[in-house]
């Protein structure tokens, strides 16, 4: 069993080499706790755990940075990010790791692929805890030749274009935090790796600037159709905690009912607070996720 030594307040800092990308991230608790990935949301990055995971006790917490985000490497100018490469990164991480099985503790985007992981690879995933996450997006099939020149068309725009420059961290870090409605405390602590700072010409002043990719706020390039999502659901096996925060992502209940009846084993926690409830008051769900992160696989 782990030992319940509470995590290193003190994130160790570690890379982790996946076919053609250096991915970044980083680790709390005993190298004997629970093996736990964790992934964060879109356009954010590692530091998205930094509130919760030193509360955690007994727990192998491995937060990584998404390719493209934080300080992972980006994808080479003639890839893409497709969304559906992101199982294959879960998976290649952990083999990294020499993880035979883990729990999953990942948030909005994160979450989002952490449902087709544990439905595709049951096997390995013992727990997982969903943080306002429903899985991908989907689109009827009518829409595919629509969407997918909708999407080259946003990645030819995007790579043309430069990112945004900010005179100072505290600049930027105000901007997300009235963005994403988090205090700037939260915002602070995403933007530790989501910002560099750039030293241009003698002539220029320095600057800081986003780390993540523009290319990822382009659109999807392919979307799977409901049925195809649904199915992936229906093969998760292991024990999945839902948290829903009252004022999270804006999603209609029924929308992602047939999802969620299609689980075996599912909890559901709903709490007050708003998308990145983790980060501003992660206090509120530390109890219930070390409860149930720590039971028996």
């Amino acid at each position: 069993m782990p030992t319940n030594a509470p995590n290193d307040t003190a994130a160790q800092e570690i890379t982790i080499q996946v076919p053609g990308l250096t991915i970044s991230a980083k680790v709390w608790g005993p190298e004997d706790g629970r093996p736990v990935l964790s992934a964060h949301g879109w356009l954010d990055n590692a530091g998205s755990f930094d509130a919760l995971a030193p509360m955690l006790e007994g727990l192998r917490i491995v937060a990584f940075d998404f390719p493209g985000h934080g300080h992972s490497s980006h994808r080479a100018a003639d890839a893409s990010y497709h969304f559906i490469d992101t199982v294959a990164l879960f998976i290649q991480i952990a083999d990294a790791l020499g993880w035979s099985k883990f729990s999953l503790l990942c948030h909005s985007m994160g979450a989002c692929a952490a449902a087709l992981v544990a439905g595709a690879y049951p096997d390995r995933v013992e727990r997982m805890v969903l943080l306002d996450g429903f899985g991908p997006n989907s689109a009827p099939p009518k829409d595919a030749p629509e969407n997918l020149v909708k999407a080259i068309t946003e990645q030819q725009i995007l790579a043309a274009k430069s990112s945004r420059k900010f005179a100072s961290p505290a600049e930027a870090t105000a901007i997300i935090a009235k963005i994403y409605g988090v205090t700037e405390k939260s915002a602070a602590l995403l933007m530790k790796r989501g910002l560099e700072k750039v030293e241009p010409d003698e002539d220029e002043a320095a600057y800081w600037r986003f780390t993540y990719d523009l290319r990822l706020r382009g659109a999807t390039h392919l979307y799977m159709s409901e049925p195809q999502v649904i199915a992936f659901f229906a093969a998760i096996t292991c024990p999945t905690l839902l948290v829903r925060p009252e004022q999270g992502w804006p999603v209609e209940s029924a929308d992602i009912q047939p999802r969620l009846d299609a689980v075996a084993n599912l909890e559901v926690l709903k709490i007050e607070g708003n998308h990145h409830v983790h980060l501003d008051h992660p206090e509120r769900l530390n109890g219930p996720i070390q409860e149930f992160l720590s039971k028996p696989a």
